[in-house]
């Protein structure tokens, strides 16, 4: 198994870089829902704190030198500063802010407090994604199915069938926890896309960390796909297909870098914590 992964990787790698896309995916910098006590933020325009305005400083230093074709951003007021910091060193590049990209809709629950949310869904005999529901917001369905339909619409823009001076070859998206959750899966359990990083990588700096490796019951390798840091950074390399106009939209790619914090480790920048989501609901990035 390890060998077909090796020979496929490096046939990957051996593309024609002509055909290659990379796309950097950052989450925003802490806001005051992320730290306890933590609230629901869902679709609020809530902006970065303090140490996430300082986050996203060193995103944007840590990014400075790429040469991006576009960006893609949330359009919540969070993702909008992260954005900044980053698009500061960017002057040229179009910025494209996305509906799409958003949050979890929490509905009427947004800005409560998660506990309270976790103790009145307990009470009502449901989930915590169900009371969610229950309450006017999105389902991880609805997100996901969102986000499949950004990244069709995206795909079609970044890849186009017709005019290779079109292709963008460097692509940003600034978003959230629960949209790039929710992007990634599409991308590797949806598309196929494999996942490349190194074992037990943490990044530059000792505490950067690229998401973490476990073992399924039969051996494989299971990568946490689900917690985002405040701007972490994932790195997934696409490539397009050659062939005739029908295939030329067909691509293949891998993730190479995943929710890697090296540039505030660099800094000894406190982390906000990715696993303090609630333990009764699978939505992991969401608030």
């Amino acid at each position: 198994m390890k060998v077909k992964w090796l020979i496929h990787s490096i046939a990957m790698l051996d593309r024609d870089s002509s055909d290659k896309v990379t796309l950097t995916i950052v989450r925003h910098g802490q806001t005051d829902a992320n730290i306890p006590p933590r609230w629901l933020q869902g679709h609020s325009n809530n902006p970065l704190n303090d140490l996430g305005k300082f986050q996203a400083s060193l995103l944007g230093e840590r990014l400075k030198d790429e040469k991006f074709d576009a960006i893609f951003c949330s359009d919540l007021l969070r993702t909008k500063q992260t954005c900044e910091a980053i698009a500061c060193n960017h002057p040229n590049t179009p910025i494209y802010y996305c509906p799409g990209l958003r949050e979890l809709n929490m509905g009427e629950l947004q800005f409560q407090l998660v506990t309270d949310v976790e103790k009145a869904a307990r009470a009502a005999g449901v989930s915590f994604q169900r009371y969610i529901v229950n309450n006017g917001g999105e389902s991880s369905q609805d997100l996901s199915r969102r986000l499949i339909a950004w990244w069709e619409e995206t795909h079609n823009q970044i890849f186009s069938p017709l005019d290779d001076s079109a292709l963008l070859r460097n692509v940003l998206v600034v978003a959230h926890g629960g949209s790039m959750r929710a992007l990634l899966m599409h991308l590797v359990h949806g598309i196929g896309f494999r996942i490349a990083c190194q074992s037990d990588s943490r990044g530059q700096g000792g505490r950067g960390w690229r998401g973490r490796r476990g073992r399924g019951g039969g051996g494989e390798e299971r990568w946490d796909l689900s917690n985002h840091a405040n701007t972490g950074l994932t790195k997934v390399v696409i490539w397009r297909q050659r062939g005739n106009s029908a295939s030329r939209r067909r691509v293949n790619g891998q993730i190479v870098l995943l929710n890697d914090t090296s540039h505030l480790a660099a800094n000894d920048t406190p982390l906000s914590n990715p696993d303090a989501a609630p333990s009764s609901t699978d939505n992991a990035g969401h608030v």
